[in-house]
């Protein structure tokens, strides 16, 4: 068996991902026991236009052709905090340099305004099928950061086979393969590469090994659960799993601080109360009231982790600790269930083939 579900990005209000990327497999995973590592690792892209970010704009084609940021102030936000030089403008770096405006209020229609009027015309032409329709025609398009790839997930070993014998994983539903931070492009090498050893190694398991194992009472028990969520009163899943987004957004999103994340942990526990007592009439609304529970669980994994790494690495951006500190924080945090609760463990880098300077 293989998991190959994708990441955790949609547990966020802004994100380029598509519908459904919730963590599912993660949680899959979990319960069954297998280690999840780096949590609270996810990336964020600094310029998306869109519904809630779900169109990305190239800011390395725009930004360093004469294209500019603007605040509610009308302020260059660029020059406003010294990012003057292509060289130190990293995704990181501006997205977080853009919630901190947007934070601060300074926002034009929940954003900032990406100013293209002094771009070229050859430039915007050969950019134009990367823009919005019309914004080519306006010169100008709202922007704001989005989540983009989360770094964490179920650990697996060279082979992809994941702590369970005989489950496998490949792509974002891992973790591993990019560290604190994912280069631009990675994640597909990544998929090929990583999809090809699962696929050729749950292949020769399924061939070794008796897969038809089918528990019937564990479906029928799984089944009567289920039924027994169903009620004509109480509260909509959906509406809490857009209240869950947006605080996951502004506490445990692109900057971080332990007050913030304790807030949002008392939050999801409250979240995570109401989310037993929803109205459940048909099956649309229990695979919302699912995708919710899923939800909650891995936003406390992404919390409890990220308030635990005290330090600032990759994407992951405390403002009480700015600095990395490879003294004390070169290290994993891995989380597993054991006996019913979410345990949580710091671990060693293994560092095999290279040490950092």
């Amino acid at each position: 068996m293989i998991l190959a579900t994708g990441g955790y990005s949609q547990i966020y209000y802004n994100t380029s991902n598509t519908p459904g990327i919730n963590g599912d497999g993660l949680v899959l995973a979990y319960e069954l026991g297998v280690p999840l590592k780096d949590m609270e690792f996810v990336q964020y892209y600094p310029t998306a236009a869109g519904k809630r970010g779900n169109n990305l704009l190239l800011y390395e084609g725009f930004l360093f052709n004469g294209a500019v940021l603007k605040n509610a102030d009308n302020e260059n936000i660029l020059v406003k905090h010294g990012l003057n030089d292509p060289q130190v403008i990293t995704r990181d770096l501006l997205a977080q340099t853009i919630f901190k405006e947007i934070r601060d209020g300074l926002t034009i229609e929940n954003g900032l305004l990406m100013d293209l009027s002094a771009v070229s015309e050859e430039r915007l032409v050969q950019l134009k099928s990367m823009l919005p329709q019309g914004v080519a025609e306006k010169n100008k398009c709202i922007v704001s950061p989005t989540t983009h790839h989360s770094m964490g997930g179920v650990v697996i070993d060279s082979n992809t086979q994941t702590a369970l014998g005989g489950l496998y994983a490949a792509g974002e539903v891992c973790a591993g393969m990019h560290g604190a931070n994912r280069l631009a492009g990675n994640a597909l090498a990544e998929v090929f590469a990583m999809g090809g050893i699962a696929g050729r190694n749950a292949a020769i398991n399924a061939e070794e090994n008796n897969m038809n194992i089918v528990l019937e009472d564990q479906i029928e028990k799984e089944k009567e659960r289920l039924k027994s969520l169903f009620s004509q009163s109480g509260e909509d899943s959906k509406i809490l799993v857009k209240s869950l987004k947006k605080m996951m957004w502004l506490r445990a999103g692109i900057v971080r601080n332990s007050e913030d994340l304790e807030k949002a942990l008392a939050q999801i526990e409250d979240f995570r109360s109401k989310s037993g007592k929803c109205k459940i009439e048909i099956p649309r609304d229990l695979m919302s009231n699912i995708g919710l529970q899923n939800m909650l669980l891995l936003s406390e994994m992404v919390c409890r982790s990220a308030l635990l790494r005290k330090e600032s690495r990759g994407s992951h951006c405390r403002s009480d600790y700015p600095l990395e500190d490879n003294t004390k924080w070169l290290k994993n945090i891995v989380i597993q269930k054991k006996n019913d609760e979410m345990m949580v463990n710091i671990h060693p880098v293994k560092l095999a083939y290279v040490s950092p300077t």
